[in-house]
């Protein structure tokens, strides 16, 4: 049988939305859609996908200035392998990639901010009860840009997941409001840190491991 709600959504049913700000969403970030479509159909290289090794239940953390590049280049995903989700909450500024998301088949597990559970319990229920699935995240939500939190280590352990950084970047780029925007006709390069197995030590020790491993790529 066809998935219908994985047709025309990002896997989550539909009734699940926050139907208002989802079509003020599209709305107001159509515009914007419309660009990044523009440089992903303009990119002089193909859009880098995740390596096939990478073990199926890996959290692959990049930062979220970086977001629009992965957007843009339609990457981190692959369309015909669908082990791979992203993290997102359900929320204006969230959908603001939706139509992409339909457009590139890309999953997406969505919590809910205002919930009685916090979106981090939300999340670990999520990785517990799909073992078998990737999750992308953008580690520094919110800010302060560019810092690996401490939550991604102690989510790693909790659901016993190996951590592996991405950082895509564009040969062309403008940075606006700490985010990097990249510009048509350019060259996407996505690299990755070695895949890490957390060990016994201290969160905060394990975080500054991660923190250098991003930030030598």
């Amino acid at each position: 049988m066809k998935n219908t709600s994985f047709e025309f959504t990002e896997n989550i049913p539909f009734k699940r939305y926050k139907k208002p700000q989802l079509l003020l969403a599209i709305f107001l970030y159509f515009p914007l859609t419309c660009y990044m479509y523009l440089v992903e159909i303009t990119m002089r290289s193909k859009a880098p996908r995740l390596p096939k090794s990478l073990n199926k239940n890996t959290i692959i953390f990049m930062f979220h200035q970086d977001l629009w590049n992965t957007f843009s280049a339609n990457s981190l995903h692959d369309k015909d392998d669908l082990r791979t989700f992203w993290l997102g909450f359900h929320g204006i500024m969230s959908y603001s990639n939706f139509l992409m998301n339909w457009k590139n088949r890309t999953q997406m597990f969505r919590f809910y901010p205002n919930s009685h559970v916090s979106a981090y319990k939300q999340t670990i229920k999520f990785l517990h009860k799909n073992s078998n699935k990737q999750m992308v995240i953008a580690t520094d939500s919110g800010g302060p840009y560019g810092r690996v939190r401490e939550s991604l280590v102690t989510m790693a352990l909790q659901t016993n997941r190996p951590l592996c950084g991405a950082k895509l970047t564009f040969t062309h780029s403008i940075t606006l409001f700490s985010h990097h925007f990249p510009l048509p006709f350019s060259t996407a390069t996505l690299k990755f840190t070695p895949i890490m197995h957390l060990g016994d030590k201290d969160i905060s020790v394990l975080r500054d491991e991660l923190q250098k491993e991003m930030d030598a790529i």
